[in-house]
């Protein structure tokens, strides 16, 4: 822990790291205008991970709740991301084709922004993947793309593997491939709405890998 009074920028970093640098800059520029510095400051964690700016107080409610998942991004945000892009293309009637590169590419610009974190690196790789697959005709694997993400990030520095972040988050994403199906399976016997049944097989499989590891 740094501890510090004044502090100066001095200069700015160049290549990618300074387009990632400027994205995120942008970004949070954009959010929750209008709204007092508490709450930009929750949407800034919420959408970039950022949580430096919450009070301790918020963030013990947030612990307290066992919500603090919110303030880390992850492949949800991805996903978001690739919605919102499809959603606007369908409402504007552009071609799908131009649609789904538009999506690669807010996609990528979204990771570029956030850095690369181990959730959303693989979450942007398998919809990437998901993506070409669709474009060229080729059939979808889901353990495929998140192989192919594991062996990126480990490729980019393999100390990933120790992370914390890496472990949590193929651990969660290997159980509900897994144990999700024989959850629901489980459950079908039971009066659960098959909604409901779901839902609660993707938190019990995510909880059950993540345990050992917390």
């Amino acid at each position: 822990m740094l501890s510090a009074r004044p502090v100066q920028l001095d200069g700015q970093r160049g290549g990618l790291g300074g387009l990632s640098d400027r994205l995120r800059e942008s970004i949070r520029g954009s959010l929750a205008l209008g709204v007092d510095e508490k709450q930009r400051s929750l949407v800034r964690g919420i959408v970039l991970g950022e949580d430096e700016g919450l009070g301790e107080e918020l963030r013990d409610q947030f612990r307290a709740s066992g919500l603090c998942h919110l303030l880390a991004v992850s492949g949800q945000n991805a996903a978001h991301v690739v919605a919102g892009v499809l959603l606007l293309a369908r409402v504007l009637g552009v071609l799908r084709v131009l649609a789904m590169a538009a999506a690669l590419a807010c996609v990528g610009g979204y990771v570029a922004a956030v850095g690369w974190q181990p959730s959303v690196v693989r979450a942007a790789v398998a919809g990437m993947l998901a993506v070409l697959a669709w474009l060229v005709a080729r059939p979808r694997d889901r353990w495929y793309f998140m192989l192919v993400g594991c062996a990126f990030l480990l490729a980019v520095s393999p100390y990933n593997l120790a992370d914390p972040d890496f472990q949590l988050s193929f651990a969660a994403v290997a159980a509900v491939f897994v144990l999700v199906p024989r959850l629901e399976r489980f459950l079908a016997g039971y009066p659960v709405p098959a909604r409901l049944g779901s839902i609660l097989a993707v938190a019990t499989a995510a909880g059950i890998a993540t345990a050992p590891l917390l």
